[in-house]
Formats: C-alpha cells, structure tokens, sequence
C-alpha cells in the first residue's frame, strides 16, 4: 500500500496519508481517483486543497530548457487561462502581464513551452475530464469577504477546488472527503519558519473540518509537520519543532535581526552590503561576542520591482543589546538600511 491510514475514532475522522514518490502519477494518486469518484457518484461533495491559484507555475521549452521570467522580479511566469480559454503570463508579485508564447524566445523552436506545476485552474481541468463535473476554483482574487462567498451558493457545487481558504470550514458547505494534493509544498521554502506554516496549513483544515475521510498526498510523509499533522497531535509537532529550534538557536531560543537593503543598480547593492558587513564584524570582535553568527545572504526573491535586494542576517542571544550598539554606531537609518529588529522569518 502506497498510504498510512490515521484512524480518529473518538473524532470521527480517517486521515490517509499518501506517499506520492510511490505514485505512479504526478498530481492525483490512485487513492484520491477513486475516493473522489466514489463521493461523487454517490451525489456527495469533495474539496479539493491545493495552494496555488494560477494554470500553471511555469512554462518550460522542451527543447532547450528555457524558463522565461518577469523583466522586473526574479521569479518565473506564471500561466493563467482567462474566461475565454486565451493564456496570459501574470508575475504573481509585480502583476506585470505577458503574452502566451507560440514559440520559445531563446531557441525559437515552435509549440515547443508546456506548462509545469499544477495551480487550481488545471486541476479543475483535469477533474472535470476525469469525473465529468465542472468544479467550482476558490482563491483570494474571487473570495476575499464573507459577502462575496455567499454570493457563490456554494451549497450547488458538488466540486469545489481551492487555495488555503478552504482550510476554512465553510457554513452550509460540508464535505464528504477533503483532498489535499500537496501536503509539504511550504517544506520547500528555505526558512526556519517554513515548518510551522506547513503544519498550520494542513492541521488547521484537518482538525477544523467535520469531515469523515481526508486524503493528504506527501512526497515528504515522514517529515514531522506532515505526520504531526495527520495525527492531529498539537503537543508532539510543538516537541520537535522546539528541538529543532533549541538546536539552531532560533526564535525563542535566539535572537534573529534582519538587515534588509534594496537598490537598482546591483553594483551598488553589493558594496553596501559588503561595507556593512565588515563594520558588523569588526564591532563583533570590539564587543567580544564571538559566539554571535553573522552573514549574508540574498532573500528567497533576489529581485523585486526591478530593485535588487540583499539581506545580513545576525543570529544570537542578547542581540538586542549589541544591535542597539549598531543602530547608533552605524548609522543605519542614514544608510537606508531596513532594520526587523525581532525577525520571525528569513523571507
């Protein structure tokens, strides 16, 4: 068997947990066809949770391995399907529009970009054609108020596929299976704090929801926030992730401050950077606290708004005191830097 089962029984609940690597396919594994159909044929509701609202995350070219990315932002082009069935290319943090590409722009080669990644506009797709009912997508750029989710009459959708907003239970909209299609995506996301986000987004529509039979798909099954979560066990998730803090020295067991700097000339983000930093280790070594960690590091997007951005990070007990030092020594606000004095993540 390609899943775990966690049986809830004095909640009523069963939460299996799928091993995607085990799968045959990539988006749907065999479980959650045939829980889905049965639901469906049964004239019962499914909600299907998956955290990302476009077509696709990106567009590759098969043939040279070309992924074209916003002139502004250094992230890739997402794919959106508009009403009419056309395709426009939508940077999710600028909202910069491109055109859908016929042909590769590096390599020229024709019909050669597919997309990649599943959103919820082509997982609707891939339901309708596989169960032959249309779903209804949810996502913040439709719902963002209570008065507007009424307007939906959800209660007439038998399919309902949405972001983190159905991790919500919906009144007068109960489900018969919930589907999580990707139980770790937020594992991926180089940040101390990315654990806990994890945990929060798959514990909080599971223990929430009223729901009989969840299905929960994991490359990742043995991760503690999936299983932590699948076993509704609050106390043991909050055990580990304080060992792992405790072992990293991060927040609360340490103190995180976030120097964040940003310019449109790269040459110049870097020498400032730079500066910066050797001041930094230079007063370390005046104020003896060599167990106090300094670094630099790019964040998660390099750029954004056509801004490059660069961060230094300093990790230590009683950094207060010594950023408070720093602040008056260094002059930072002068300096343009942006100060997060008490960082809850690295993002």
């Amino acid at each position: 068997m390609n899943y775990e089962l966690f049986d809830h029984k004095k909640k009523g609940k069963k939460i299996y947990l799928v091993d995607m690597t085990k799968e045959a396919t990539g988006y749907f594994s065999e479980l959650a066809e045939r829980g889905i159909e049965k639901t469906l044929r049964q004239g019962k509701r499914v909600g299907i949770i998956l955290n990302k609202k476009w077509f696709s995350s990106w567009v590759l070219c098969q043939s040279c391995g070309y992924i074209p990315q916003c002139r502004q932002c250094d992230v890739s082009v997402a794919y959106h399907k508009l009403p009419q069935g056309d395709f426009i290319g939508l940077c999710h943090i600028c909202k910069t529009q491109y055109d859908a590409f016929d042909a590769c722009p590096q390599c020229k080669q024709p019909n050669a970009m597919k997309p990649y990644w599943l959103g919820i506009q082509k997982a609707g797709e891939m339901l309708r054609d596989m169960f032959g009912v249309s779903p209804l997508l949810l996502d913040s750029s439709k719902v963002n108020s209570f008065a507007k989710l009424k307007k939906l009459d959800l209660a007439a959708h038998q399919l309902i596929v949405g972001t983190e907003l159905l991790t919500t239970p919906i009144k007068e909209c109960d489900f018969d299976l919930l589907v999580y299609l990707d139980a770790d995506v937020g594992l991926n996301i180089p940040d101390f704090a990315a654990v806990e986000r994890n945990f929060r987004f798959l514990y909080d529509g599971l223990s929430r929801h009223t729901t009989k039979n969840f299905i929960v798909q994991s490359y990742n099954c043995d991760h503690y926030s999936v299983r932590s979560a699948c076993a509704l066990d609050l106390v043991r998730f909050k055990k580990n992730e304080d060992e792992f803090r405790c072992d990293h020295a991060y927040p609360p067991y340490g103190q995180i401050c976030v120097l964040r700097y940003k310019h449109e000339v790269e040459e110049r983000l870097h020498t400032q950077v730079s500066n910066l930093y050797k001041e930094l280790l230079f007063l370390q070594e005046k104020y003896k606290m060599p167990d106090l960690e300094i670094y630099t590091t790019p964040p998660l997007v390099y750029r954004i708004y056509g801004k490059y951005r660069y961060h230094i990070i300093l990790k230590g007990k009683n950094l207060r005191q010594f950023m408070e030092a720093v602040y008056t020594t260094l002059k930072l606000q002068k300096r343009w830097f942006k100060v997060d004095w008490d960082a809850m993540s690295l993002v």
